[in-house]
């Protein structure tokens, strides 16, 4: 029972997000983004390499934290606030199910976006190695997008679908079925396989995060939810000088546990200089990500069965 409910309620928090067009407009956004950062001059192979990581994995980074926000308030914020979660929560649901189904759903959608800036990434990696660029695998990139947006008309016309909805899934999807094609007929060592454990991380990073503005997203209205947000994740940046700098001690240290931290996500430095981004590495920022996300879902359900026994919501 509890786990139909679950994935009723991730279900739709899933097709709200991915049929947004704001949905649509940001991975779009995010892939011409990247093609253009990738494109600018640069001196030689290793720092153009550099250059294309840092740019388009910071590309990536921000769209996804976009994402989370503005899809956090479509399922969250908009719902408590237009009296649907009283609704929801009047029938044998819990909180814990449907705040995680909806949490879960849009961390599905960022997902999805993410394994279009990684394909992305690797394409552009390909496309700039050398010392000229590739053309042919650029028109091929600028025709895969095309070609997206082309199956999600077509599918509406002959279907009335959502056409935001399966053009972004058709852009993954093409996205990840071209790139195989070039990656197979192709020379392998023009990819830059290394810098995918980077964006997998980045994706850890956008679960604390979502966990945290899960929390505005049932406390507060869309403004103060997008504030929050801002807050939140340019905090994040500056959360290890702060608490180890600043504070300092234990009681920095105790904080510090409690607040997201981008830059143990961030390992393009590493990357740089050689250094291998391990698996033992990995696993210990999985479960910090995960830990954070336990701890704030838990924040959130409580404050919304506040607001439940209130009768805001």
């Amino acid at each position: 029972m509890l786990f139909k409910q679950f994935t009723a309620v991730f279900k739709n928090s899933f097709s709200i997000c991915t049929g947004d067009p704001f949905f649509l407009v940001m991975k779009l956004s995010m892939l011409v983004f990247m093609l253009l950062a990738s494109s600018m001059p640069s001196l030689g192979r290793g720092e153009a390499l550099r250059l294309i990581r840092d740019q388009t994995h910071s590309i990536i980074f921000i769209s996804g934290a976009l994402v989370v926000v503005f899809g956090l308030i479509r399922v969250v914020t908009d719902d408590i606030r237009r009296g649907a979660g009283s609704v929801l929560m009047s029938r044998p649901i819990s909180g814990l199910v449907l705040l995680s189904g909806k949490l879960a759903g849009v961390l599905a959608s960022v997902g999805l976006l993410f394994i279009s800036g990684a394909a992305a990434y690797l394409w552009l990696t390909e496309l700039q190695y050398g010392a000229e660029m590739n053309i042919s695998s650029l028109v091929t990139y600028i025709l895969v997008i095309v070609f997206a947006l082309l199956a999600g008309s077509a599918r509406q016309y002959m279907f009335g679908t959502n056409f935001s909805k399966y053009s972004s899934c058709a852009l993954s999807v093409i996205f990840v079925i071209g790139l195989s094609v070039r990656y197979l007929a192709g020379d392998k060592s023009q990819f830059d396989l290394v810098g995918l454990p980077s964006i997998a991380l980045l994706f850890l990073a956008m679960i604390a995060f979502a966990s945290v503005v899960l929390v505005l997203a049932v406390v507060f209205d869309s403004t103060l939810v997008l504030a929050g947000s801002i807050i939140v994740f340019f905090g994040g940046l500056l959360a290890k000088y702060f608490f180890e700098s600043v504070i300092g001690g234990s009681l920095g240290d105790a904080l510090a546990s409690l607040v997201p931290n981008w830059q143990i996500f961030w390992v393009l430095e590493k990357l740089g200089v050689g250094d291998v981004v391990t698996l033992a590495y990995c696993l210990q920022c999985a479960a910090q990500s995960l830990l954070l996300a336990a701890f704030y879902l838990v924040v959130a359900i409580i404050f919304f069965e506040k607001i439940e026994i209130k009768g805001v919501a």
